[in-house]
């Protein structure tokens, strides 16, 4: 029996004991702790390097994209002239169209090597104000250097840009330019009805008691008879004052001429010379031909980079004559050639 029983006992297995581990819980979090700080710190390194490589990147870039573009070579040995060319090509002149204007005048100003200035216009026009700013840059130019300014106009030179380009001292333009739109045009559009009718919007203004006039020119109602007036009186005094400046810079022209041909009309290459809006038909190579043998020189033609934006080079996107909204937009397409 006891036999039996200590050879039964021999086929059981035994019940295996559980020992607990020994608690290391304070040291495995301090481990822990410590890992994620290193991780975190490595990983904000990894980040602001790569953000910082991609900026770089963008400053070399743009550095690169606003450097001048050598348009005809000079064969002198030693380079002691140049023209500077500076683009006017913009969809509509703004107040960041005058920033980048004065910083390209800005600087033929400080290089004593340019000799003479080609404005290159290809433009429908745009804002007065800008647009005046920018003939003021011009003249500026012309007064602190002595320099002559020509202007080239390519495809248009209309509006605000011909009234910039009044100031020149010589104007060309190809056969096929289009030349003139002497005149003053504003546009408001109204969506009264439209919120109405297909929303059933009913915007409501409350103005001051003695601010009458604060939503002068809202797109939420039809202006009034007096509020037509009022803006054609406007419009009027800033026709006079564009009429004014091509009648100083176009000698000419006397006020009377100005005003005969400042009905908002169109004119071709041909016709803008016959009128004298234009001094010479020609390409942007004949007002360089005409430079060089009127100052007996040989100078290296440079055409100046419009500045850009870190943002835009980092977009690709230039904002001269961009980056506007969708309403800016319908903007620039009815009024091309407004104020």
């Amino acid at each position: 029996k006891d036999v039996m029983g200590s050879k039964s006992a021999s086929t059981v297995s035994p019940i295996p004991v559980y020992i607990p581990p020994v608690n290391q819980e304070g040291g495995g979090n301090k481990k822990s702790f410590f890992g994620i700080i290193v991780k975190t710190v490595a990983s904000s390194v990894i980040i602001v390097s790569i953000f910082l490589n991609i900026y770089l990147g963008a400053l070399l870039f743009a550095s690169m994209g606003n450097q001048d573009s050598v348009y005809m070579k000079s064969n002198a040995l030693e380079l002691k002239s140049k023209i500077a060319i500076i683009p006017l090509e913009a969809s509509m002149i703004n107040m960041e169209t005058a920033s980048i204007m004065r910083r390209m005048f800005k600087k033929a100003i400080e290089d004593e090597l340019v000799k003479a200035v080609i404005l290159r216009v290809n433009c429908p026009g745009g804002q007065v104000a800008a647009s005046n700013m920018i003939n003021k840059y011009l003249s500026h130019y012309q007064e602190e250097t002595g320099n002559k300014v020509y202007v080239s106009i390519q495809q248009l030179g209309a509006s605000g840009a011909y009234w910039i380009s009044a100031k020149a001292d010589r104007i060309y333009a190809q056969e096929n330019s289009l030349v003139g739109s002497i005149g003053v045009i504003a546009i408001n559009f109204i969506v009264e009805e439209i919120l109405k009718e297909k929303l059933g919007i009913q915007p409501v203004i409350y103005k001051s008691s003695r601010s009458p006039f604060k939503d002068h020119n809202t797109p939420f109602r039809m202006p009034t008879v007096k509020e037509k007036e009022d803006i054609i009186t406007e419009l009027d005094i800033v026709h006079g004052r564009f009429v004014e400046v091509i009648a100083e810079g176009r000698a000419n022209l006397s006020e009377d001429d100005v005003w005969a041909l400042a009905n908002g009309d169109i004119f071709d290459g041909a016709e803008a010379l016959e009128n004298g809006l234009i001094d010479k038909i020609g390409f942007i190579e004949d007002v360089i031909t005409d430079i060089k043998e009127e100052q007996d020189i040989d100078p290296q033609v440079v055409v100046y980079a419009p500045p850009m934006s870190l943002k835009d080079q980092i977009l690709g996107s230039y904002s001269q004559l961009g980056g506007f909204s969708a309403l800016e937009k319908a903007f620039e397409i009815t009024a091309n050639s407004g104020a």
